[in-house]
């Protein structure tokens, strides 16, 4: 991979293991833009998360949110879900990003490279259509090698390789989007935390990572909603309902998807992205919510306190 260069914008990335940072001093110090630990597995948000949010923007430095991945415990979908629950909450400016780097001994693992790829490509495709964003990959070069991760290159990724050499091609990528090559930088403001290289900074806001919020099916699709299990190989996603339009990328075998409509036989997976509904090859999961109550409360948010907008019987 390429080498870190002048052009390049320098950004870090904190959790609750720096303590309280002076957001206004780490700005002084020429520093745009930082990550900062928002949760891990389904049910732990870092507790400096909010605060570093909120500070981070009141001193106009970039803000981008991570979640450390336990791939070994829990399954994509659940962790993705429980990522985006607090994503909505906090307002970010930078792309999403999922940290793989756990279980970290193969050799004490039931975990294959395969497995943990269809893992992290089921939490980021989650992540990407619940978000509207694009989420970025953050890994070590040794995890890639040890664990034998492929078929992910298409994501933006955030190398780990704490040295002043590039780190080498592994896993498909033969570049980086952002590149943390120290553990051990003095930042005003943080004191010793990791640093990084970053292509520049609208690198790491991806496409669309300006505000937030769901993804909707486009106009003329039927509003059906479950997830869609990729059961072939290279499997065209296309970016209409149709086999005249354009073939995006292909899908895996093992991959999920949410669903998030439908349109002549096509699943829509988001945004200009769908795959026809073919059963040789997808395996389509409706989901169905059945009313056994009287007056059940639809609401306009995940929460008591959202509006009530009508009964359901």
């Amino acid at each position: 991979m390429k080498n870190r260069s002048s052009s390049n914008v320098t950004f870090i990335d904190v959790s609750h293991w720096e303590g309280n940072i002076d957001w206004n001093a780490v700005k002084a110090s020429g520093i745009p833009a930082a990550y900062a630990k928002a949760t891990e597995g389904v049910n732990y948000i870092d507790p400096t998360f909010t605060k570093n949010v909120q500070a981070a923007r009141n001193a106009n430095v970039l803000i981008g949110a991570y979640h450390f991945a336990r791939p070994e415990q829990n399954d994509a979908i659940s962790e993705a879900k429980y990522f985006v629950s607090i994503l909505q909450n906090n307002q970010t400016d930078l792309m999403p990003v999922l940290d793989l780097e756990s279980p970290t001994d193969p050799s004490n693992s039931n975990l294959t490279g395969n497995t943990i790829s269809n893992w992290a490509r089921s939490f980021i495709n989650y992540v990407k259509q619940a978000t509207g964003k694009d989420v970025m990959l953050y890994t070590g070069v040794w995890y890639i090698n040890e664990f034998g991760i492929s078929g992910l290159s298409d994501i933006p990724l955030w190398i780990a390789k704490y040295s002043s050499t590039p780190p080498a091609d592994a896993g498909g990528w033969t570049t980086w989007t952002a590149w943390q090559y120290t553990d051990s930088g003095q930042i005003s403001g943080v004191g010793n935390c990791d640093v990084s290289a970053a292509v520049s900074l609208e690198a790491l806001k991806g496409n669309g990572a300006s505000g937030g919020g769901n993804v909707s099916p486009p106009n003329n699709a039927t509003p059906v909603y479950g997830v869609a299990i990729i059961n072939g190989d290279n499997v065209n996603l296309r970016s209409g309902p149709s086999l005249q339009s354009s073939v995006i990328r292909q899908l895996n075998r093992g991959e999920t998807y949410e669903v998030w409509g439908e349109q002549d036989g096509w699943l829509c997976l988001g945004t200009n992205q769908w795959v026809y509904n073919d059963p040789s090859y997808i395996q389509y999961k409706h989901y169905v919510a059945t009313i056994t109550g009287d007056n059940v409360n639809l609401r306009d948010a995940p929460s008591l306190n959202g509006n009530v907008i009508r009964q359901l019987h």
